[in-house]
């Protein structure tokens, strides 16, 4: 059934060139590749495969339609991207988080790890195309991109709970090791985006990146001090402590490169 779906948007596809042979208006010209487009996505795809595999491809396709956008300049493929890229998204959420949590679990490599990674390579790979596009605003590209950094989060903060109550024992403390980790994650995530976006110039990764540290700090007063025993509490402040030095450290020691960066940013065109 899949690969008579394909054949059917083969055939809409012929259509399409035939007409444009012809001089059809574009207007049909963009409904016939649009209906074939969306006899791949919504009808061969979840009919062909089953599982995962429906998230990858669209994904894939996705971010292959960002790329022919950007490539050709063409507004109508970045909004089929955009479209196809919220489903795989939605799915991503709604189905494949309930994956690898069993007894057979294997790290990384597993049904619910690999597609947070590929959404989260396609959704930045729709980031990078759009900002390529001349005729789209180029603050559209934050949108993916974000979305990329929260798969990216999502799925990491998944895969360590499912590493750390796969190892978990009897009596331990399972609420504080897996908070005190969460915290531990969003803070050296946001140590990393402030370092990218220092060296390599990039402003929307060292706003995501204090951004992180703010809510980090926020977390670990009103919420963690509360769940954590006293050795997870002092681990936690000791270790994010360290963390955000590290990131004061940075802001310090590129003092002058950010302020020659920001004196850019705000003069005017």
């Amino acid at each position: 059934m899949g690969l008579l779906a394909l054949l059917v948007a083969g055939c809409i596809l012929g259509a399409a060139q035939h007409l444009k042979r012809s001089g059809a208006p574009r207007e049909m010209l963009l409904v016939s590749a649009g209906l074939a487009l969306s006899f791949v996505t919504l009808v061969a795809i979840p009919i062909q495969l089953s599982g995962y595999s429906i998230t990858l491809a669209w994904a894939v396709e996705s971010a292959v339609l960002a790329f022919l956008a950007a490539r050709f300049q063409s507004k109508w493929p970045f909004i089929g991207s955009g479209l196809i890229a919220s489903l795989a998204f939605a799915l991503l959420f709604a189905q494949d988080t309930e994956r690898a949590w069993g007894a057979d679990y294997s790290p990384i490599l597993n049904a619910r790890f690999v597609p947070f990674i590929v959404m989260a390579v396609s959704l930045a790979a729709n980031a990078y195309w759009t900002s390529r596009l001349k005729d789209v605003s180029r603050e559209l590209a934050f949108i993916p991109g974000l979305a990329a950094h929260f798969t990216l989060l999502a799925g990491l903060h998944l895969e360590i709970f499912a590493w750390i109550k796969a190892g978990h024992q009897p009596g331990a403390d399972l609420t504080s090791r897996l908070t005190l980790a969460s915290s531990l994650l969003l803070a050296v995530y946001g140590l990393a985006l402030v370092a990218h976006g220092i060296s390599r110039e990039f402003r929307a990764h060292r706003v995501l990146g204090l951004a992180l540290f703010a809510i980090v700090v926020v977390k670990l007063y009103l919420f963690d001090i509360w769940q954590l025993e006293r050795l997870y509490r002092i681990l936690a402040f000791v270790a994010i402590g360290g963390l955000l030095l590290s990131g004061s450290y940075l802001y310090s020691r590129y003092r002058h490169r950010l302020l020659a960066l920001l004196q850019d940013e705000t003069r005017p065109s």
